[in-house]
């Protein structure tokens, strides 16, 4: 007799319903376009559905729109104040957004803190990334499940990922990341695409956030170049056209811009003082990945 495999919604359901007071937490990191938030949407779904059915009560008492945070620290704020008991919650694209100087550890600090705040708590709490390079192996180490994008198959209404369970051993320093096993270890798993009840609103708020983001980055990034301009031609700037260009990265990831040339088309144009060559923003992102 053939046995159907768990879903991953079934591993997440089991730990949080259980009888022991446990939480789980998952990361995806996954690129611009790679379907981790569509991925997260649909685990959501397929989450609360179960969770309804075993617990009692509607879906959407479990994961709706007020449960995701996008980009924002706001929006991070906000959601972690949630306290529903078996909750679906997704931090979206979280650190992209964050202007701020430092901002790497600042957003390392931060993740640190969100993971061990939900420690407590009977919910699942799933964060993505458009880029590894953003974590620091502490908040690594410290979630249940790391989830790497594979490739999205939009047309044919799935997308593809590679799911790692995090094994850590304190005697010897080390974290582990294996393959989830039942009664086969799994190395890929397929995902549908998330319903349009859930994709449409969330689609739309994203699109507002990106915009109005988009507006906050370009004031203050001119604030920077009107305060070199009040200062002696010869002064050194505080911030380096390097910096800028990480800027304008996080911004495509963000979706403030379409694409990486098209977010340095746009600099160029506001800022012809300042130009940045396609060739070094280039050169910046290639030493990045």
């Amino acid at each position: 007799m053939t046995c159907h495999p768990r879903s991953f919604s079934d591993m997440l359901v089991d730990r949080t319903t259980s009888k022991y007071n446990q939480h789980v937490t998952t990361m995806t990191v996954g690129k611009t376009g790679s379907g981790k938030s569509n991925m997260n949407l649909a685990v959501g779904y397929a989450y609360a559905c179960k969770v309804a059915n075993k617990m009692g009560g509607e879906w959407q008492d479990y994961f709706n729109l007020d449960n995701i945070g996008i980009i924002t620290r706001e929006e991070i704020y906000r959601v972690m104040m949630i306290e529903k008991k078996y909750s679906y919650l997704m931090l979206d694209d979280i650190g992209v957004g964050w202007n701020a100087r430092k901002w790497q550890d600042d957003f390392n600090n931060i993740l640190n803190d969100i993971l061990q705040t939900f420690r407590t708590d009977n919910t699942a709490l799933a964060v993505t990334l458009p880029d590894s390079f953003l974590i620091d192996k502490v908040p690594r180490s410290m979630v249940h499940f790391f989830i790497e994008m594979d490739m999205p198959l939009f047309d044919k209404g799935m997308t593809i990922a590679k799911i790692f369970e995090t094994v850590r051993k304190p005697r010897q320093g080390k974290t582990y990341f294996q393959y989830p096993r039942g009664e086969t270890k799994f190395v890929r798993y397929a995902f549908p695409l998330a319903p349009k009840e859930i994709t449409e609103p969330y689609e739309e708020k994203r699109r507002q956030i990106s915009k109005d983001l988009k507006s906050e980055r370009l004031e203050d990034f001119r604030v920077k170049m009107e305060s070199m301009h009040e200062t002696e031609e010869d002064k050194v700037p505080k911030f380096s056209k390097k910096e800028r260009v990480v800027e304008l990265i996080r911004d495509v990831n963000v979706g403030v811009y379409p694409s990486f040339k098209a977010a340095i088309t746009a600099h160029n144009k506001e800022f012809p003082k300042w130009r940045i060559s396609h060739g070094y923003a280039s050169n910046v992102r290639a030493g990045m990945a």
